[in-house]
């Protein structure tokens, strides 16, 4: 594993689960979570692999726009039940992660192959130094955002205190609503990089990638309660995941052990973001 090439393909294969950490961690910065990010990512990579297998002389410029625009789509939904209509995010985002796996399946019920994508399509995500060029490029970009600029800002301040921050004027629901869409937008671009690196869509494309994705974000130190957590470092914790599933697969660890360390991880998770309240407590806790 500490092969120069081992190391460059772990890094590449934890680029797509890579942007579903990022998509994860900015409704929980927020206080709220995403549950169906995994199924929103393979419903919009379907809904691309479909219109491109149609018509694979599409423009490619718009080709590669569809991805962004069908997650951001299918965030607004998520933004618009838990942001506008203030319901419950487990469930509301549980009853669109069942919405998302049948549509998916209603677009196309078998796996498209990369032999009927278009080979400019696959060769994006396909390519290991473009796909992470790609993500360092938007990990930064979307960091220095939510850091200096008022929506940012806005952000953290929904997640650290609703009331407060309704009370500071801030419009938070309308911020809930933009957390989720770039939710949306981040599934979006893992989409992209998932058909290149599968070379097609299969139908169980990021099945289950939620979990991974939960306990990567809150690894890399998004907190659970919402308003902490920085999503630069949130990476930290995506390549903990990608290094264990890596590691597991290339000592030939069963399928049922390692998604059952998939579950261990995610128990870790937990712990981990509980002991980090308790040590922030006890820093913040006035001395007697």
């Amino acid at each position: 594993m500490l092969n120069p090439d081992s190391a460059r393909f772990i890094l590449y294969s934890s680029i797509p689960l890579g942007f579903l950490v990022v998509a994860e961690s900015i409704p929980l910065i927020t206080g709220n979570f995403d549950l169906s990010v995994g199924q929103m990512t393979g419903l919009v990579a379907m809904a691309t692999g479909y219109i491109l297998m149609r018509n694979p002389t599409l423009n490619p410029v718009l080709a590669f726009i569809m991805p962004f625009a069908f997650g951001a789509l299918c965030g607004t939904l998520n933004g618009f039940l838990v942001g506008i209509l203030n319901l419950n995010p487990f469930l509301s985002t549980l009853g669109t992660f069942l919405l998302f796996d049948g549509l998916t399946l209603m677009i196309h019920p078998q796996s498209i192959w990369g032999n009927d994508i278009p080979k400019y399509y696959t060769t994006f995500g396909g390519t290991d130094y473009t796909a992470i060029v790609f993500f360092m490029a938007s990990l930064i970009v979307l960091g220095l955002a939510l850091k200096y600029t008022g929506v940012g800002i806005h952000i953290y301040a929904t997640g650290g205190d609703k009331e407060s921050a309704a009370m500071l004027g801030i419009r938070t629901s309308l911020v809930v609503f933009l957390a989720y869409t770039l939710a949306g937008l981040f599934s979006g671009a893992s989409a992209l990089i998932y058909i290149g690196f599968v070379n097609g869509v299969p139908l169980n494309l990021a099945d289950a990638a939620i979990f991974s994705a939960f306990a990567g974000a809150v690894i890399g130190g998004i907190s659970l309660t919402g308003g902490r957590g920085s999503i630069v470092n949130s990476f930290a914790g995506c390549l903990v995941v990608g290094i264990l599933e890596a590691g597991l697969t290339m000592f030939a660890i069963s399928p049922e052990l390692r998604k059952a360390s998939t579950g261990v991880l995610v128990i870790f998770a937990i712990l981990l973001d509980r002991i980090r309240i308790n040590y922030r407590d006890r820093l913040l806790r006035p001395k007697e």
